[in-house]
């Protein structure tokens, strides 16, 4: 009985319960708690525990506890909890620590080795070389240049095919050390790839020339020498060596005269006035003067050689330029120092290798030929 009348009384709280929820009248909440008392009487009622409960009671015993509004409240918070969390934590690691190293060790290293700054100035190194007199030895020389593919120039005299100066080499025992190419050894193709200039028909002193005979002698050793060269090799000469090379050996009026009445645009001295250590640029063409001569002694010239290799063209081009005679090498015994010289330099980088009538092509509209 005492269990009945709980079940009645929890069926009452939650009818009042479910007509708040719902919107039902507020009257009758009034009414359904006046019938309590009425149930109060009740326990008069079998004592007997039973199953048989009044029929009103007995159905909303069961669906009392499920419908019980309890889940009402829970439901609002759990997918609260769940859904705020979970997509919080995920997408948050996985995209910050994947893309972050990935782009990072990549792109450091491309620009660490782009400094490759040597030529940025635009300035560059050149090395050339020139003989003189078309003696025999030029054979040996060719022969040693092709070897390390060397390119030069050389300066010949067309009127002197075959003549031998005994007296070059009658002091050291060799008269016949300055011996010169024959026409036909020209005209066969030695010099094929390689730089041939005016060295004049018969290697008279110019300025003494111009004085004792006239400009017309001039000009015949100069023009005749530069056309013979262009029958024999196929190349037009634009550039000589001076006989003599020295200052001595040329002036005003000869310049002049080459100038207005050949092709030929530069000349080469035989020793540097103009401080050769700093391999400049000849101030004009018609006095270019090297850095040194071969005449002067391996010593000297690998000395000037490791300068111009350690030397950087930051802010002028650099020329390092060589002259000589092969007899030298036959008279010196000097071969194997010129051939260790020539490999050595071609295994140089940075440095432009280039004849006489190269350079003067690059340069030529940046030289004046000579003083206006």
């Amino acid at each position: 009985m005492k269990k009945t009348l709980l079940r009645l009384i929890a069926f009452v709280g939650v009818m009042i319960m479910l007509t708040g929820v719902f919107g039902c009248n507020t009257e009758k909440p009034i009414e359904v708690p006046t019938a309590v008392p009425e149930a109060t009487a009740a326990p008069e009622v079998t004592a007997e525990p039973s199953d048989t409960a009044p029929e009103g009671i007995v159905p909303t015993e069961e669906p009392t506890e499920e419908p019980v509004i309890e889940p009402t409240g829970e439901p609002t918070e759990e997918p609260t909890e769940e859904v705020t969390e979970a997509p919080t934590e995920a997408p948050t690691a996985a995209p910050t620590d994947a893309p972050t190293a990935a782009p990072t060790a990549t792109p450091t290293p491309t620009p660490t080795p782009a400094p490759t700054d040597p030529p940025s100035t635009g300035y560059k190194k050149y090395f050339t070389m020139s003989f003189d007199d078309g003696t025999v030895q030029d054979v040996r020389i060719i022969e040693i240049l092709k070897k390390y593919n060397m390119p030069c120039t050389f300066n010949i005299n067309t009127g002197r095919f075959g003549q031998v100066w005994t007296w070059v080499g009658e002091p050291y025992g060799k008269p016949n050390v300055h011996t010169c190419l024959t026409r036909a050894q020209v005209q066969s193709g030695l010099y094929k790839g390689f730089d041939v200039e005016v060295h004049t028909l018969t290697h008279p002193d110019l300025a003494a020339n111009y004085v004792n005979y006239g400009k017309n002698n001039v000009i015949n050793e100069v023009k005749k020498d530069a056309e013979n060269i262009a029958a024999l090799t196929g190349i037009k000469p634009v550039g000589m060596a001076y006989p003599g090379g020295q200052e001595a050996n040329t002036s005003d009026e000869v310049i002049r005269t080459i100038l207005e009445n050949t092709g030929v645009r530069f000349a080469r001295m035989a020793v540097n006035q103009k401080r050769p250590s700093q391999f400049a640029l000849p101030e004009y063409w018609m006095k270019w003067y090297p850095t040194t001569a071969f005449g002067n002694g391996f010593s000297t010239v690998n000395s000037y050689a490791k300068k111009f290799i350690a030397a950087e063209p930051t802010d002028r081009d650099l020329l390092f330029y060589v002259w000589g005679h092969g007899f030298e090498f036959d008279l010196n015994n000097t071969w194997d120092e010129f051939e260790a010289f020539i490999k050595m330099m071609s295994e140089q980088e940075g440095i432009e290798f280039v004849t006489n009538a190269e350079f003067y092509e690059i340069f030529k509209d940046q030289i004046p030929s000579w003083k206006d």
